[in-house]
């Protein structure tokens, strides 16, 4: 079954003899055969391509035992076998070597990028270049101001509905000392936060059709945007536009 799974395992001798479940194809070779070259064999797809194409059914894909029998595989004299074998066991042991020591090197790089990251938010990173430009750099506090500043003129010329709901600044008093001319902030005076919309089947009847991010676009470090899923959207969910001005006719009608 699913052959391109390749669910294939050499029977030990602990378990010669024992019963396998009518999933399973058994084959047993002649003892004049190394059967670890038949095992690796079996594993290539140069055997199981030819099973996958002609897999019956949907739900569980599968082939008859006629199916692998009638394959199609290369002997090589015995001798040939058996250094094959040792040539490709050698192979391995190497390899796995080299996983290993990827990994370890993938585990030094993590905690290096780590350290790197934990000096760039603590200004260890340009610590140097500061000192180097004293009294030539807006302090943080000023560019805060501003930005909370230009947050309040948007939402007076957007007409001024409702409450304005200041940001809240974050609690210091257990926070670890910044480098001199930065300041804590919090996300929300920082950024304009929204959330997503549920994607469902009423959706399906609107006609501005919009590319959206999904959870499965975002890996570690990085957007995948190999498949980028859409989503029906009614033009005033457009909130960076009002729907009364012109400019939303202009965009959709290009």
């Amino acid at each position: 079954m699913r052959t391109y799974l390749k669910n294939i395992a050499q029977v030990p001798q602990a378990f010669d003899g024992q019963i396998a479940s009518t999933g399973f194809c058994v084959i047993r070779l002649k003892e004049s055969l190394n059967k670890k070259f038949y095992f690796y064999l079996a594993l290539s797809d140069q055997f199981i391509n030819p099973l996958s194409k002609i897999q019956r059914g949907t739900s569980y894909p599968a082939v008859r035992n006629s199916d692998v029998l009638e394959q199609k595989v290369p002997l090589p004299p015995r001798p040939e076998q058996d250094r094959i074998v040792a040539k490709l066991e050698e192979t391995f042991t190497q390899l796995e070597a080299g996983v290993a020591e990827l990994g370890n090197a993938k585990a030094q790089l993590k905690r290096y990028r780590a350290a790197v990251l934990k000096s760039a938010v603590e200004g260890e990173l340009t610590r140097e270049w500061r000192e180097a430009h004293q009294g030539e750099i807006e302090p943080a506090e000023t560019l805060l101001a501003r930005i909370l500043s230009a947050r309040w003129e948007k939402w007076e010329s957007e007409g001024g509905r409702g409450n304005y709901n200041e940001p809240t600044a974050p609690n210091t008093d257990d926070l670890p000392e910044l480098p001199d001319g930065w300041v804590w902030a919090s996300v929300a005076q920082l950024a304009d936060v929204t959330g997503g919309l549920t994607v469902n089947r009423k959706r399906n009847s609107h006609s501005l059709k919009m590319p959206y991010l999904r959870v499965a676009n975002v890996y570690a470090n990085e957007l995948r945007l190999d498949e980028v899923k859409t989503i029906a959207k009614k033009y005033r969910e457009l909130l960076f536009i009002k729907p009364t001005e012109k400019k939303i006719v202009e965009i959709f009608d290009l």
